[in-house]
């Protein structure tokens, strides 16, 4: 019965109407559901992708582009089989001209200048391919304006448009010529970015790093060295140059949102006793493309065994035992996970020991670099438990306000100190870890306790914020403080 009903079934499809893979010389020999394609008929494309290099999705038919040698093309889609769309060396209309395919590297491969990608167009760090228009892109993908610089990323000269994931991060490096003491680069912005990092490194931990100045794209200045306090908040960008790193994050308001273009910054490495300074130094942007929704938590754990204070914690914790507390599920991780639920869905948690590192376990705050560079997560926010911190007083340290996106860093993080469990509960340690979190993440307190306010317009100036300076401050956010912390490279 069997064999007969699958003879049956392929008499059926010969002539007018063929099946998957039979052979065809129009889309008219084929299933309605079905197109001609190669001399077989194949099922019918839903977007570009689905035909192959040279064919465009027309009407659920794949169809031959005859763009050949030279051609004017602005997208790869202009470009027949054997030809990509090369960006010109000079910005131009159209941007660029078909060519032959080269063993370089594909769209999404790292690159330093344009002859490292097969279709001569390296910006961002990455080979990108043309487009004109979002539907030309692979699904998930926009088609975003991107700006060129000179290779030394000295110069913006326009824009071009390339393809981008429509979510996620993009990170790359910007070179720091060691013969300039204080270079200035330009941070290239592409249309469809919603923040951006600049994460500045320099060799010698000791050192402090920073920017000095910073313009937008249309060269407005947002930021300036402060020589004081009225300075500091005066800026448009609030920034502190650091020892070993620091942060630029832009935006640090919605009032002042990230534009497309491309930003000046000076960058200087500063030394306490006025001798020389280190001229290794790196800067590595990070760019968040569309909101995020979703962070995820890394717990850290050092060594915590025999912790005076474990009747308040209510068990000797490790990444184990932690997963299985109730205490520590519900009253610290259920409570965590309600505070930063006003901003954000919390995405994956994971829990590590890190017990082969004691002497971090008892923590001084100038230590805390070396604790951060343990998180190894390339996305998310690492939060590591150490037995205390001094001086003694000290609950909680933040790598940084913002910290770095960035793993492996000794801005990558906030520390927890479990001392305060002899006197404190749960639910009040995750709110001050919570205010950690938020800053690590850009966002700055509603009030300082020297005086001096969030540069937010909507922050209530109020305790019952969650960036209220007191240990025994509120939970709530502001639609202008969940903005920021939903653009935060952080976030996903």
């Amino acid at each position: 019965m069997i064999a007969v009903t699958l003879l049956g079934m392929a008499v059926a499809c010969t002539g007018g109407g063929h099946g998957v893979g039979e052979r065809c010389d129009t889309s008219g020999d084929c299933a309605g559901s079905l197109q001609c394609f190669e001399r077989q008929c194949l099922p019918r494309c839903l977007h570009h992708v689905d035909c192959g290099d040279g064919y465009t999705c027309e009407g659920g038919q794949c169809q031959l582009v005859e763009g050949g040698t030279n051609a004017p093309c602005g997208s790869e889609l202009q470009c027949g089989p054997g030809f990509t769309c090369r960006l010109r060396p000079q910005l131009s209309t159209p941007p660029g001209t078909c060519q032959p395919h080269t063993t370089a590297n594909i769209p999404g491969g790292e690159c330093d200048v344009d002859a490292d990608c097969r279709g001569g167009a390296c910006a961002l760090g990455h080979c990108l391919e043309l487009c004109i228009d979002s539907p030309e892109c692979q699904p998930r993908w926009t088609c975003a304006a991107i700006p060129r610089l000179t290779d030394d990323a000295g110069t913006f000269l326009g824009n071009f448009n390339a393809c981008l994931p429509s979510s996620g991060t993009i990170t790359f490096e910007i070179d720091l010529d060691e013969d300039v003491l204080q270079p200035t680069v330009m941070l290239p912005v592409p249309s469809s970015a919603v923040a951006l990092a600049a994460v500045m490194e320099v060799s010698d931990p000791f050192q402090r790093i920073g920017a000095t100045h910073l313009e937008s794209p249309d060269g407005r200045p947002l930021y300036d060295t402060p020589l004081d306090r009225d300075a500091f908040f005066a800026n448009k960008v609030r920034h502190v140059p650091a020892a070993g790193i620091s942060v630029v994050k832009i935006p640090g308001s919605p009032d002042e949102p990230l534009e497309p273009g491309a930003y000046a910054m000076a960058i200087s490495v500063f030394r306490e006793d006025g001798g020389p300074t280190s001229r290794k130094r790196t800067l590595r942007v990070t760019e968040k493309l569309g909101l995020g929704a979703a962070l995820d938590l890394h717990f850290f754990f050092t060594d915590l065994e025999d912790h005076p204070c474990v009747d308040g914690m209510g068990l000797a914790l490790d990444a184990a035992s932690a997963q299985a507390s109730p205490e520590f599920q519900e009253e610290f991780v259920g409570e965590l996970r309600t505070i930063l639920g006003r901003a954000l869905a919390t995405g994956a948690t994971t829990y590590d020991d890190i017990k082969d590192q004691p002497e971090l376990a008892s923590l001084r705050s100038s230590q805390a670099g070396d604790l951060f560079t343990l998180d190894d997560y390339e996305r998310g926010v690492a939060v590591f438990f150490v037995r205390s911190i001094a001086p003694a007083g000290v609950q909680i340290v933040v790598g940084g306000t913002p910290g770095s996106p960035l793993p492996r860093t000794r801005s990558s993080g906030v520390a927890v100190s479990l001392e305060a469990m002899c006197y404190r509960d749960w639910r009040t340690l995750a709110r001050q870890t919570a205010h950690a979190i938020a800053r690590h993440l850009g966002l700055f307190r509603n009030v300082e306790p020297e005086g001096g306010e969030d540069r937010i317009e909507d922050s209530p100036l109020t305790t019952d914020n969650l960036m209220h300076y007191s240990e025994f401050g509120g939970t709530t956010l502001s639609p202008g403080q969940i903005q920021v912390l939903r653009a935060s490279p952080g976030v996903q």
